[in-house]
């Protein structure tokens, strides 16, 4: 089976915020009843592109003519040589069991332990340059702020910041907090997360409010809620798969391999992982 091939391409401004409107009951419903349907496709051969036009540009606040030149340059990389750096990054990422992320209003523990790593070089989503995995389901714990904007079913939220414990969201606060409350109660899946994951495109460094751009942004990680990926399970399963982004940058982190402090002041400070400053 050939399977298909998903082009995602923004027509105008409504278009991006087409769902505003709709009630999250509504759409909750809309998602449970298109899940398996979702599950099935996410099986199948596809790939991922937003056209550069000029909605998206208007939504992440450019001019088209600048945003037709960022996404040709965060989509036209090597990416060849993308994959066998991020196939570096994997193979030492393999050996780490416990992370720690400190920084602004954070400080979050989670263990990847045994997980499986998948590099993501262009084959499936353009832009592309990240590697995931999945966090173990209930070793989740402490705080962590997520600095980047994101639109999500409809809504905007400019920050949003999550307290953990044994895996789960147990308090939360947004500068949207009706609609991040919405959404964590679509199932009993969405107050987990499904994936962890390092964004690396150096040619994507500020946010665009669309999720397929910003959750690459060089120098961040970003964890989603919701529904793992079969490639890299942890048996979390949900309608709501949301990206939330964390940079480095802003959030003046420090990130912690088994305890070894491997990040901070704005750079991969252990050697092992110098190869990361040069960007992708």
């Amino acid at each position: 089976m050939w399977g298909f091939v998903y082009i995602a391409c923004m027509i105008d401004n409504a278009k991006l915020c087409e769902l505003a409107e709709i009630s999250q009951e509504k759409m909750k419903k809309s998602l449970k009843a298109r899940k398996v349907l979702a599950d099935i496709a996410a099986t199948k051969r596809w790939y991922l592109f937003y056209y550069p036009n000029l909605a998206a540009a208007n939504f992440a606040g450019k001019s088209l003519d600048k945003w037709q030149e960022f996404a040709l340059d965060c989509c036209l990389l090597d990416w060849r040589k993308v994959e066998k750096i991020e196939m570096q990054f994997i193979e030492l990422m393999k050996k780490v069991k416990d992370v720690r992320i400190v920084g602004k209003e954070t400080d979050l523990s989670l263990s990847i332990a045994g997980q499986n790593w998948r590099a993501c070089c262009g084959k499936r989503n353009l832009p592309d340059g990240e590697i995931f995995t999945a966090p173990i389901k209930n070793s989740v714990n402490g705080v962590i702020l997520y600095n980047t904007p994101s639109h999500y079913r409809g809504q905007d939220f400019a920050w949003i910041k999550l307290w953990m414990k044994n895996g789960k969201v147990m308090k939360e606060e947004s500068d949207n907090i009706s609609g991040l409350r919405e959404i964590l109660a679509t199932d009993s899946g969405a107050r987990y997360f499904g994936e962890f994951a390092f964004g690396l495109n150096e040619k994507i460094l500020e946010p665009t409010k669309q999720i397929i751009f910003d959750e690459k942004i060089g120098k961040s990680l970003h964890m989603a809620l919701g529904k793992c990926y079969k490639e890299a399970p942890n048996g979390n399963d949900s309608s709501v798969h949301w990206d939330l982004i964390f940079r480095f940058k802003e959030a003046g982190a420090t990130l912690y391999f088994d305890g070894v402090k491997v990040f901070f002041d704005g750079k991969w400070r252990d050697r092992r992982f110098d190869f990361l400053n040069k960007g992708i």
